[in-house]
């Protein structure tokens, strides 16, 4: 544990990976927020059964399956890192506010696809951009750096979404929207040195 500690600590002197981590901690603070409580508030919202739900989460599937498989590929071959992940971010966030502002079931499974999509290109580009900021002897411990950061914002999730939750049915929504808005307007300020 006091290594784990160490290593995060020497990782957070280096500024580029800092303000990545503090991105992706966002990042990953909003999707688990997301993707823990979207079948609740299907659920709560719409009375929604698990096979629904099995349906919805099936959608989400596909759509990481598209975005790691036809997307990217075609994404970057356009864009750089930076700018997919930007919009990737945007898109998401705008996205999640879709599936709670209108109070149609519609609009969640529209917003399913783009959501998934997006995040699997977000999830796999900005490991992209910390690997970037690794020398190839620190590729492992900078990957280890995203795995801490992602169980770190999941944790504090699983913990604080309840009391959320309690707010307001759609409240872990909305945060996992402004938690990944978040993270775009950190990146827009950041682009000289991750793009």
């Amino acid at each position: 544990l006091h290594r784990g500690v160490e290593v995060f600590l020497i990782a957070f002197k280096n500024h580029s990976i800092r303000r990545l981590s503090i991105i992706y901690l966002c990042l990953q603070l909003g999707w688990a927020c997301y993707f823990q409580f979207v079948s609740l508030f299907l659920t709560h919202r719409y009375a929604y059964d698990s096979v629904k739900i099995g349906y919805f989460m099936a959608v989400l599937g596909v759509g990481f399956a598209l975005g790691l498989s036809v997307v990217i590929r075609v994404a970057t071959k356009y864009f750089s890192t930076y700018v997919i992940v930007l919009w990737s971010f945007i898109i998401a966030s705008v996205s999640i506010f879709v599936t709670v502002v209108p109070e149609f079931a519609i609009t969640a499974w529209i917003a399913a696809l783009p959501v998934a999509i997006v995040m699997a290109l977000a999830y796999v580009l900005v490991l992209t951009l910390y690997s970037n900021l690794a020398d190839v002897a620190s590729q492992g411990w900078v990957m280890g750096i995203t795995a801490s950061v992602a169980s770190l914002a999941w944790a504090v999730m699983a913990i604080v979404s309840g009391e959320l939750e309690n707010l307001g049915q759609s409240m872990p929504l909305y945060t996992a929207a402004i938690f990944i808005g978040i993270s775009a307007i950190i990146l827009w300020f950041s682009r000289k040195q991750l793009s």
